[in-house]
């Protein structure tokens, strides 16, 4: 199972056993199945034409960039997962920065580079997100040279909560 512990140190929460409450509700909802395959350039796709104020948390991990072809379909795939969030449910995203391209064995894909201001910039779109927190950090020169999967340069760990007064 992925090593979530990472993706929760960095909240901005005033208490430690809030964000490990955060952490036990993602890792008892994985280990209930709590996974839904999303295909996000499909705009009829069931889970993000789902019913809206469903889930407590949304989880994506280094998908996002390689899924969402334009910045377009990056900015309504944002919108359509917070539209499926409850009132106070957590968005976190692990994304990587400014990667177009990655290797799987031989075989070369391209992704959607993204910096913080792109993604920040479509969290505020929604207009539904508050408490909205960017950490990220950037790769060394010499990792960067030593890295010949992909050309990103940084990773982003990203925490915001959906508004509890939806007017």
């Amino acid at each position: 199972m992925h090593d979530i512990v990472p993706c929760f140190i960095y909240m901005p929460i005033s208490s430690k056993e809030k964000r490990l409450e955060w952490e036990s509700r993602l890792r008892d909802a994985l280990c209930r199945g709590g996974l839904s395959a999303c295909d996000v350039n499909d705009p009829n796709w069931p889970v993000l034409s789902g019913k809206s104020n469903d889930y407590d948390i949304i989880f994506r991990s280094l998908c996002l960039e390689a899924a969402c072809l334009t910045i377009e379909i990056f900015n309504e795939t944002i919108r359509r997962l917070v539209r499926l969030l409850k009132p106070g449910g957590l968005l976190l995203l692990v994304m990587v920065q400014n990667e177009s391209f990655y290797y799987v064995d031989k075989e070369k894909f391209f992704c959607l580079p993204l910096n913080e201001a792109k993604v920040e910039n479509a969290l505020h779109a929604t207009g539904e997100l508050m408490d909205i927190h960017i950490d990220s950090s950037d790769t060394t020169v010499e990792d960067q040279e030593r890295n010949t999967m992909s050309n990103f340069n940084g990773e982003m760990i990203i925490h915001a909560y959906k508004t509890k007064n939806i007017e």
